[in-house]
């Protein structure tokens, strides 16, 4: 081997382990996984109200409501605080907001 081919073979060595490294940081990157996981349970949240609703001819209550509002606002609230998009002032509120709408019915019943 001369020594044009191994400077090109170490060039290549050497780009092949950095995408090789930068995939690797992809896939672990933790956010990633967490707003995955946050669209997951969403999807699901919403896809079981609109089987009851749909199959079982029920009708849309506040329970239906408050179900959607925690399993849609909650998981939204995960994803973007791991992301660090919303401060944790703002996250803490938000969440007291929550907490504050889902409990608000229960002295009704």
């Amino acid at each position: 081997m001369d020594q044009l081919t191994i400077i090109t073979f170490a060039q290549n060595a050497s780009s092949a382990r950095r995408y090789e490294v930068l995939i690797w940081r992809a896939i672990m990157n933790y956010n990633v996984w967490i707003s995955l996981l946050s669209v997951l349970i969403m999807a699901g949240g919403l896809g079981g109200v609109l089987y009851i609703v749909i199959k079982k001819q029920a009708t849309i209550n506040n329970k239906m409501i408050q179900f959607l509002a925690v399993g849609l606002v909650l998981p939204l609230l995960v994803a973007l605080g791991s992301m660090n998009t919303l401060g944790r002032e703002t996250i803490g509120t938000l969440l007291g907001v929550v907490i504050g709408y889902v409990l608000s019915g229960f002295g009704k019943e």
